[in-house]
């Protein structure tokens, strides 16, 4: 269990560690957020418009979205491993498929030709992050690995902002349902702060149906210590028929994410248990025990409490993580990422990545994994394990280039 932290009241930077990878408060949070909210919202990849591109802008700005444009060519490498590799996953799906209207668009056709002439594209793949006025708001060039692309549509949708596009209307007394349902949604999804806007609509008793009123409460839910959520959580089986279990759950854990993101920003764990008691009432058991070792996790880890962030990290790689992919690549970088000196969490680490292996054998798991026996101080063990990997590939007749770079890599190494 975790033990409750007394701070001192001195200059305590919140996010040591983290200051180290991000930039800002923000990014941070959009991280987190990804990361503990790891269940798709859809079963399927990337869905790509079927029409041109100019359909697909009006359709983003109808939509109030960005979009998406992946430029490629037939003979271009990288486009074909985005295709088959990336674009196919589901968390990439769930993602871009909620914040994105996508369009492919090969360049020497037509459709790419008259895109081309608007936005040049001078090495491929480049993706483009267009508002609905058509200025680009995000570039990225090359391929990106799926938690990769994930991070740069996240930096995407951090640069959009339009919720100043409100504020004049707002401040002039417009209070319509569908002006303040998409105002409290662009605050929100600019993580800016929509609490007193949407009591104030709420407290103002409008005149909407209670589907409307469900829909706002959906939108306007933020972090979970909120009026607001509880009046959503009132209207759970509403919100369930209404959307889906999935999508409701995913409010659920965002909400509580913001909380926990809250908590460590002002040093004060009860927001934790708050968020922890909330999910756990209100996602399946395996979604919310997830959640519990994660923010627990994450809280030691800003607060400095190396003991109770390896038993939360402990029961978290034991209960969670032995059968789940996306579970235990969260846990190895987590621990990777904290605690420089501590030597503890990286043993755990290697034995999460020795399991994640036997759940998926791929050269990115062993390469994870013999980077981590190579911190621990176990060459010659690293050196074994992609040996043995290099020979189960040759005799399948496969290729095995990458396993022998990653090999001259370990023995080069001291």
């Amino acid at each position: 269990m975790l033990l409750r932290t007394n701070f001192e009241h001195n200059s305590f930077t919140v996010y040591t560690v983290s200051k180290l990878v991000f930039q800002n408060m923000k990014t941070l949070q959009l991280l987190f957020i990804l990361c503990i909210c790891s269940m798709s919202v859809s079963a399927q990849g990337i869905v790509f418009e079927d029409s041109d591109w100019k359909t697909a802008l009006a359709k983003a700005k109808t939509e109030g979205k960005l979009m998406f444009v992946d430029s490629y060519t037939t003979w271009c490498g990288p486009c074909k491993k985005l295709s088959k590799n990336v674009f196919p996953n589901e968390k990439v799906g769930s993602f871009f498929n909620g914040n994105f209207i996508s369009v492919k668009l090969d360049m020497e056709k037509k459709d790419g030709r008259s895109f081309g002439s608007k936005y040049p594209v001078s090495a491929y793949p480049t993706m483009f992050f267009i508002n609905g006025d058509g200025k680009v708001v995000y570039k990225i060039k090359g391929y990106r690995k799926v938690e990769d692309l994930i991070k740069e549509g996240e930096r995407a949708v951090g640069k959009y902002d339009r919720s100043e596009e409100y504020v004049e209307d707002y401040e002039g007394g417009k209070r319509d349902f569908d002006f303040m349902l998409n105002y409290v949604t662009e605050l929100n999804r600019s993580k800016k702060e929509s609490l007193k806007i949407a009591n104030d609509y709420l407290r103002s008793k409008p005149d909407i149906t209670e589907e409307q009123r469900v829909q706002f409460l959906f939108a306007a839910t933020n972090e979970i210590d909120s009026g607001i959520f509880d009046q959503l959580e009132q209207k759970k089986d509403f919100i369930i028929d209404m959307k889906g279990e999935e999508v409701y759950e995913q409010k659920v854990l965002e909400a509580g994410t913001n909380t926990v993101y809250k908590a460590i920003e002002y040093d004060y764990y009860d927001l934790v248990d708050e968020a922890i008691e909330k999910v756990n009432n209100n996602v399946s058991k395996d979604k919310a025990n997830a959640f519990k070792y994660k923010s627990n996790a994450s809280y030691c880890r800003e607060s400095g409490n190396f003991e109770n962030y390896l038993d939360a990290m402990k029961a978290y790689s034991k209960k969670i993580c032995k059968k789940d992919i996306d579970e235990s690549k969260w846990a190895i970088k987590h621990m990777m990422s904290s605690f420089q000196g501590q030597t503890e969490h990286i043993a755990l680490a290697e034995e999460v990545a020795k399991n994640l292996l036997k759940l998926e054998k791929n050269l990115e798991n062993t390469a994870l994994y013999t980077k981590i026996l190579l911190q621990n101080g176990k060459k010659d063990e690293a050196i074994k394990v992609i040996e043995k990997d290099i020979e189960e590939i040759e005799k399948k007749g496969e290729e095995s280039g990458p396993y022998k770079h990653i090999l001259k890599r370990i023995q080069q190494s001291r």
